[in-house]
């Protein structure tokens, strides 16, 4: 991967960092941090801000390796990474993003079950609700049923399922 200028970050990770910066929730340090940042990303692409990952099921949800490995890069220069900005259609989009975001930036589980629930739906779109939310609760056997409903009913306030 190309370096920028002098800088030991390639531009990959340069650019997850400046989309990154906005949302402030960034930690490869913890167990909890990349989980945090894989269900942000996936959920970002939700909202058609598609920035170069792909996701397949994993344990906890949708899980892309490469932004794993792009975020370990990340990791290291961050600090020296500012605030981006997209164009303008985009930037609407982001801003919706950021804003569904607002209250759950922090929130492993919230973000996980929204993430997991949201998969399912976009790789089996004929598949009942009631059967996504028993699939998202018997894989991830600490949510409740009224957690799995009630992330399905925040995604469909979104137009996002």
């Amino acid at each position: 991967m190309k370096k920028l200028e002098n800088n030991s970050i390639d531009e990959e990770a340069f650019a997850l960092g400046l989309v990154l910066k906005n949302l402030d929730n960034f930690d490869m340090s913890t167990f909890q941090g990349r989980l945090i940042l894989q269900k942000s990303v996936y959920l970002m692409q939700a909202f058609d801000i598609y920035i170069g990952h792909d996701f397949s099921w994993y344990l906890r949800g949708p899980y892309s390796a490469h932004l794993a490995s792009v975020g370990f890069k990340l990791q290291e220069n961050y600090d020296r990474v500012p605030k981006g900005k997209f164009e303008k259609v985009v930037q609407k989009k982001f801003e919706g993003f950021l804003s569904f975001m607002e209250d759950k930036k922090n929130d492993p589980d919230r973000l996980e079950i929204l993430a997991s629930i949201h998969f399912l739906k976009n790789i089996y779109p004929k598949m009942p609700k009631e059967d996504i939310l028993e699939k998202v609760k018997n894989k991830q056997k600490y949510f409740t049923k009224k957690q799995c409903q009630d992330a399905w009913i925040e995604l469909n306030s979104e137009d996002l399922i």
